[in-house]
């Protein structure tokens, strides 16, 4: 460090720069992930009926806003331990931008 006063601030500036928490994202970056949740919603995959399976088999759990599959998880786990909505729909509602899920009429 040179001990000029202008060195040390900086360097503090840096640091303090690299706590903040992250920006939400740029609009573009929204617009891609929104446009990937409709078609998320659009083409749900087709569902494992869990009901259907052999005793002991892995349970398969749904995101309750896009239909995807989210976890796969043994037949004695605990639902206290898993989110209902997958990892992109988890930072969409963060984000207070998950739209809400259309109701079949």
């Amino acid at each position: 460090m040179s001990g000029k006063p202008s060195d040390f601030v900086s360097g503090q500036e840096d640091l303090i720069r690299d706590q903040r928490p992250v920006q939400v994202l740029s609009d573009l970056a929204l617009e891609d992930r929104l446009k990937a949740l409709q078609e998320r919603r659009a083409n749900p995959p087709k569902r494992i009926d869990n009901t259907k399976l052999w005793a002991g088999s892995s349970m398969y759990l749904y995101c309750d806003s896009c239909r995807w599959m989210r976890y796969v998880v043994s037949e004695s786990y605990d639902p206290r331990d898993y989110s209902r909505l997958c990892k992109e729909c988890q930072s969409l509602q963060k984000m207070g931008q998950l739209p809400e899920v259309p109701v079949a009429g």
